[in-house]
């Protein structure tokens, strides 16, 4: 996969596994998406392994209702009736080119599934507004693992940057951290970045 440059242009996506982490770097997995057809917003996060090794591989196999309708948080902004109203579940091999949790023919969470349906909390396709909307839908992950506010900071910036020095996207060092690459690396214990 492409990481994505631009939280609100174009379509790009990256598995963790693609950026050398594993389900056990996710402290938890966060799900946002608005469309033009309505005004709700579906704004929640989930710390079930399930869906934390999902993002890892991509694979929507073995995917439950219980998984996004339990222990979900809600943001203050969520206006959504999904993940709560979801009564089916897609095990589709690339979880994020279907609809990985849904209410059937009512609300729907999908990007690009069945190669042109994008939907947001809705059922375009039962409409007269039939992929017609303007969707936004991403995914977050939050790193398990923060860099430790000590001399180890600057070492791990040298050692990454000595493998690439151009964008810090040192894949074989990160295979044997629990940092990933310099880009998705969770600084906010460190105080002194001089």
């Amino acid at each position: 996969g492409t990481p994505p440059m631009s939280p609100y242009e174009g379509y790009s996506h990256a598995w963790l596994n693609d950026l050398s982490l594993t389900a056990n770097d996710v402290d938890s997995v966060r799900f946002f998406c608005t469309s033009s057809n309505h005004n709700r917003v579906v704004h929640f996060s989930v710390t079930n392994d399930w869906i934390k090794s999902a993002i890892v591989s991509g694979s929507g196999s073995g995917n439950l209702i219980s998984y996004w309708t339990r222990e979900t948080i809600k943001f203050s902004d969520h206006t959504g009736y999904l993940p709560d109203q979801t009564d089916s579940t897609d095990s589709a091999t690339d979880l994020v080119a279907e609809t990985p949790f849904y209410k059937s023919d009512f609300y729907h969470w999908g990007i690009g599934a069945s190669g042109s349906r994008w939907e947001c909390d809705d059922a375009p396709y039962k409409t007269g507004n039939a992929y017609a909307a303007t969707t936004n839908h991403q995914i977050w992950f939050k790193m398990r693992y923060a860099i430790p506010d000590d001399a180890s900071f600057f070492t791990f910036i040298n050692e990454c940057l000595e493998e690439a020095p151009v964008d810090g996207e040192c894949v074989s060092w990160a295979s044997t951290k629990n940092y990933g690459t310099m880009r998705y690396w969770n600084t906010s214990l460190v105080t002194d970045m001089s």
